[in-house]
């Protein structure tokens, strides 16, 4: 449904109020029977007037339509409070280093041509079809913002095709390898980088361990949430804890409150010396792994969430739709039918998985 345009007392000024309650600002300009529509975004109400304003000045002047470029900038001003950090970095990296060829080229003259060009660029230079998966993913996004803007009626990455790729994850790594692996997490000295390793054990990936904080955590009924802020699938997931994990969110607890640094919206991995949240774990994670004798570049922690998939599904032939609701997927090998799964399978899952690995 789209969003229902209020306006101020400033012509040509309106506003909407976005999922969050947030008041977005709007330029809306007539020229030549043409309606020309800008998010200008969360802003005050004096730079909303400054902003209305260049746009106004903008479209007296422009003989021509937006480029690619003009809509790609406006696309990103607007999603800054609607995806991470990580994400519009990575679409700016796309667009920096391989979307060039349709940055001056107006908006509504780009043809599937132009697009399938740059897929094929990025193919011939052999880099990673995951890449040209990504960029064209990127392309399709801007257009679908377009669309929605009135800017353009139609979308030629849709119809852009890309080879078939093995997006399979291989570990790197044994079974004796990843026992061993397990082993120095548990004796690791740095307590809350080791509970940051136990919670990656289970599934969960770097970021959502970082940036946990305790209205998350449920010790009563023994289970935590990923809000859809907080995780990759953008919804709202809930997971029952192994003994192993509820014993460690016990302790932290404890940790917590001994130290005055407990409120539900406090990180439950805080650094000890800063009382600030862990930004950074590598230097820890390093020695573990060197101690279980893996080479660095072999294990990233995002490769905990490989080993638990792998094993599970390879060694202890746990169902495919338990393992992935487990990992926080909503989809089953990205293609399969959606699966909604009750919050205990993950617990199923993690089980069997920490038992195979000694625990």
């Amino acid at each position: 449904m789209a969003n229902t345009l209020i306006k101020t007392d400033f012509k040509n000024l309106y506003y909407y109020y976005n999922s969050k309650k947030l008041k977005i600002y709007v330029a809306v300009i007539y020229k030549d029977k043409k309606r020309y529509k800008k998010t200008l975004g969360f802003i005050n109400i004096t730079k909303a007037k400054k902003e209305l304003n260049l746009y106004r000045l903008d479209v007296e002047n422009q003989s021509t339509e937006l480029t690619f470029s003009d809509v790609f900038k406006e696309y990103m001003s607007i999603s800054i409070l609607l995806q991470s950090k990580g994400e519009l970095k990575a679409k700016q990296s796309y667009f920096d280093n391989h979307i060039k060829s349709l940055h001056n080229i107006n908006i509504n003259h780009i043809k599937y041509s132009d697009v399938q060009k740059v897929i094929n660029d990025i193919i011939d230079k052999g880099l990673a079809l995951k890449t040209a998966k990504n960029v064209k993913a990127t392309i399709q996004v801007v257009f679908n913002f377009a669309i929605k803007q009135n800017y353009t009626e139609h979308n030629p990455a849709t119809i852009v095709i890309i080879p078939s790729f093995d997006n399979k994850q291989y570990l790197k790594i044994s079974i004796i390898q990843a026992k061993k692996l397990v082993e120095n997490i548990f004796l690791c000295k740095n307590i809350p980088v080791r509970d940051i390793m136990i919670l990656g054990l289970h599934g969960r990936r770097l970021s959502e361990c970082l940036n946990m904080q305790w209205f998350q955590i449920n010790l009563d009924e023994k289970f935590y949430s990923l809000p859809h802020q907080k995780n990759k699938a953008k919804k709202n997931m809930q997971f029952s804890m192994t003994d192993t994990l509820y014993s460690m969110f016990k302790n932290r607890y404890k940790i917590a409150l001994d130290s005055d640094t407990y409120s539900s919206d406090d990180y439950v991995f805080l650094n000890p010396n800063t009382l600030t949240k862990y930004t950074d774990i590598s230097r820890t994670f390093k020695k573990v792994k060197i101690a279980s004798d893996i080479e660095i570049s072999d294990f990233r922690f995002h490769d905990f969430r490989h080993l638990l998939g792998t094993y599970s599904i390879n060694e202890l032939n746990i169902p495919i739709e338990l393992v992935s609701h487990t990992l926080g997927h909503t989809n089953i090998a990205t293609t399969e039918i959606y699966i909604t799964k009750n919050k205990t399978s993950s617990k199923t899952v993690n089980d069997s998985y920490l038992k195979l690995l000694g625990l």
